[in-house]
C-alpha cells in the first residue's frame, strides 16, 4: 500500500495541490479542472488511436457474433478463433480502454483527496517544493465539491450521452433484415440494439453514482468528457483516417 501511495497517489496528489497554489483563489475546482486538461493533453496520442480501435471493433463486432453463435458450446475454440480474427486485421482490443484505464487511478486519487486530503490528514504528502493551502477554497460555482451534487451529476451523464450518441452516428447501421415477423434479429442487430440500451444505461448509471460522491468527481468527469466531445468532433472532421476502421469484414459461415 505504501508503495502504490508513494509512485501513483502522492505525485498526482502534489500536482493537483500545485496547480491550486498558483491559480487564483486556491480554488479546488480550479485545481481540478486544470489537472484534467494535463491528463487529456498527455493523452492526446493515444485518444486518438483509441476512437479507431473503437471504430474498427464495431466493425469487426458482426464476424464475432457469428463465431460466437458457430462456437457458443467450444469456448477454448471461441477464444482461439476471435484471437486468429484479432491477429489477421491487426486490431487490438484493448486499444480503445486505454484512456479509460489511465484516468481509473486519478479518478481514486480524486476520492481520497476528498476523503482526507482535504481536512489537512495526509499534507505531509506533499513536496518540500508544493506550498500547503492556507485557505482551500471548495466552492466552486456555488456547488461544495466536498459534497454531492445532483445538478453536477446530471449535466455529467448527459455529456456522456452525447459523447456516445456522437460514436454511434458514425456507426454504419446493420443491415436490413428480411422482412418476416417470425424472423429472429441477427446477431449483428443485436449488438446494434445492445448498444443504443448502453447508450442510455451508462448516463443514468453516472448519474447515480455522481449523486453519491463529491462534486468534485463530477466536476472531473464533466471536463474530460467535454474534452472527448471537442476531441471526436475535431477527428471526425479534420482526421478522417484515424477514426475510419482500416478493416473491412465479411460474415463468413463458419459451419
Amino acid at each position: 500500500m505504501e508503495l502504490l501511495t508513494t509512485v501513483f497517489y502522492q505525485p498526482f496528489y502534489n500536482l493537483l495541490f500545485f496547480l491550486i497554489s498558483v491559480l487564483p483563489g486556491e480554488s479546488l475546482g480550479l485545481g481540478i479542472i486544470a489537472l484534467t486538461f494535463l491528463v487529456r493533453l498527455l493523452l492526446l496520442p493515444t485518444s486518438a488511436q483509441a476512437v479507431r480501435a473503437q471504430r474498427e471493433l464495431q466493425a469487426l463486432q458482426p464476424e464475432i457474433d457469428a463465431l460466437r453463435t458457430t462456437y457458443k458450446d467450444q469456448p477454448e475454440e471461441l477464444n482461439k478463433k476471435i484471437f486468429a480474427l484479432y491477429q489477421e486485421h491487426k486490431v487490438n482490443p484493448l486499444g480503445s480502454c486505454l484512456p479509460l484505464l489511465i484516468q481509473l487511478p486519478i479518478l481514486l486519487i480524486l476520492y481520497r483527496v476528498f476523503i482526507s486530503g482535504i481536512n489537512g490528514e495526509h499534507l505531509d504528502l506533499l513536496y518540500s517544493f508544493v506550498p500547503a493551502p492556507e485557505h482551500l477554497q471548495t466552492l466552486f460555482l456555488g456547488v461544495d465539491l466536498h459534497t454531492p451534487s445532483i445538478l453536477l451529476a446530471v449535466l455529467s451523464g448527459a455529456l456522456q450521452f452525447i459523447q456516445t450518441w456522437q460514436l454511434m452516428r458514425k456507426q454504419p447501421k446493420p443491415a436490413a433484415a428480411v422482412t418476416d415477423v417470425k424472423k429472429e434479429p441477427t446477431a449483428e442487430e443485436t449488438t446494434a440494439r445492445i448498444s443504443r440500451s448502453m447508450a442510455y444505461i451508462m448516463p443514468l448509471l453516472t448519474i447515480y453514482i455522481g449523486t453519491r460522491f463529491p462534486a468534485g468527481l463530477a466536476i472531473y468527469w464533466i471536463v474530460t468528457t467535454l474534452f472527448s466531445i471537442v476531441q471526436q468532433w475535431w477527428l471526425f472532421r479534420t482526421k478522417p483516417s484515424l477514426v475510419t476502421p482500416h478493416v473491412t469484414v465479411q460474415i463468413r459461415d463458419h459451419k
